[in-house]
């Protein structure tokens, strides 16, 4: 049997799998935009030009929670070689379990966060084949 809810809180800019609207072995329907900005996800050379779209699912299996959903965002980034901002989809899927115990719900905000963290390049590249040229070129 599966269920569609939408699970998100969207005045606290969480993501909310409420119990109550599990029977024992039902799938929900996660939908949501987040602000990635309140998420403290941006950087000097990674910023966020829309909401974090998620799309997925959350299946309950006695006391433990499955969650799969894909998050997709536009993003500007600063090349690490040339300086020059290059836009980029995100669009990367996650999957996280919990157990549940007595909670009435699960917030999976802080598991999307880390794993968006963890995505996060320390060194990004505008194209395979840049080179520090254009750079030099500015400066002269």
């Amino acid at each position: 049997m599966q269920k569609t809810d939408n699970l998100a809180n969207m005045n606290e800019n969480k993501v909310c799998i409420h119990m109550g609207q599990f029977q024992d072995s039902d799938v929900l329907r996660v939908s949501s935009e987040l602000d990635a900005k309140q998420l403290d996800l941006e950087f000097d050379d990674l910023i966020y030009l829309s909401s974090l779209n998620i799309e997925g699912e959350a299946a309950k299996s006695r006391d433990v929670i499955t969650v799969k959903v894909a998050v997709k965002a536009k993003l500007e980034k600063k090349c690490s070689r040339c300086l020059e901002l290059f836009q980029e989809d995100l669009d990367h899927s996650f999957k996280f379990r919990e157990e549940i115990g007595q909670r009435m719900e699960v917030d999976i905000t802080d598991h999307l966060r880390e794993s968006l963290l963890l995505l996060r390049e320390q060194k990004c590249l505008c194209s395979d084949d840049c080179d520090t040229s254009k750079l030099w070129n500015q400066n002269n």
